[in-house]
């Protein structure tokens, strides 16, 4: 029983020191992430290409051809070596109808 009984304690003891170590851990970084900010330093993903030419647009003529002849979107975004997406991302944002 008195085996027992320490080995709780123990246990216990390690499951606050662990507890503790974690909330300083949570805190340091919640000032770190602070003070980055306060420095101007811009946090998160970074934006994406500011260019508005996309790959596809030089091929437009070549790729309306091709869907109105029946070309499957799979076919045209491996002749323009694009992925399926990126080919139905470019249309929907030049209104072609697919």
């Amino acid at each position: 029983m008195r085996d027992d009984c320490i080995s709780k304690l123990i246990l216990t003891v390690y499951s606050f020191v662990a507890e503790q170590e974690r909330e300083y851990i949570v805190e340091r970084t919640k000032e770190g992430l602070a003070a980055k900010k306060r420095a101007g330093y811009k946090m998160g993903r970074p934006n994406g290409s500011t260019n508005r030419k996309y790959k596809l647009d030089d091929h437009r003529e070549k790729i309306e051809k091709m869907l109105r002849s029946g070309k499957s979107k799979k076919i045209i975004a491996k002749k323009f070596k694009v992925n399926v997406s990126t080919l139905y991302d470019w249309l929907r944002r030049n209104n072609i109808e697919f």
